[in-house]
């Protein structure tokens, strides 16, 4: 007999602000969260997303390209794609994605930590008006731009946490979210 227990995790995507990226075009953002065991990565797996407006509509002065979606295929969410053009441009996005991973806790409880990571990614525009492909396929004409990785220290005991997101290899950008985890649930498999 084993006991399963389950983390969720819920990443609420509030505002990404460019403040001075190397080229203009369409940008989204990638979110995973994963623990690595000694030979491979373990992806949570995201199950659910909320798309709120912005509490100011006034503020969100730049429309979503396109919706966001969760990629079942590499345990990935992806934000609302979005245009850029003009250096200290802000974004709003007010989004949630909801995330679950579950593992063995008894006879044996492994601390597990893991890590949140953030893929920026870029596609011109022209490239992404060509691209004949709908929805997921539609997200292969975007290229990796800049990571950001955060580990989560102990998620088992509840974090609620605001992080700024910095991508700064060669774009320079923020990405403002709040972070939480629970323990969730126990079950004998």
């Amino acid at each position: 007999m084993s006991i399963e227990g389950s983390i969720e995790f819920a990443v609420q995507v509030k505002k990404f602000r460019n403040l001075d990226l190397y080229e203009p075009g369409l940008y989204n953002i990638k979110i995973s969260i994963f623990h690595e065991s000694s030979t491979k990565r373990i992806y949570a797996r995201p199950y659910s997303m909320s798309e709120r407006p912005p509490v100011s509509s006034l503020l969100n002065n730049v429309k979503p390209v396109a919706r966001a979606m969760i990629l079942d295929s590499s345990s990935t969410y992806v934000t609302k794609t979005f245009s850029i053009n003009l250096n200290d441009e802000e974004t709003i996005f007010n989004d949630s994605c909801y995330f679950r991973s579950e593992f063995q806790s008894f006879p044996k409880f492994e601390q597990r930590n893991f890590i949140l990571e953030a893929e920026l990614e870029f596609a011109d525009y022209t490239t992404y008006a060509n691209d004949k492909g709908h929805g997921e396929e539609k997200l292969n004409c975007f290229k990796s731009v800049g990571v950001f990785q955060a580990k989560i220290n102990n998620p088992e005991s509840g974090i609620h946490e605001y992080v700024p997101m910095s991508f700064e290899s060669r774009n320079s950008s923020v990405l403002d979210i709040t972070f939480h985890t629970a323990f969730s649930s126990i079950f004998i498999q």
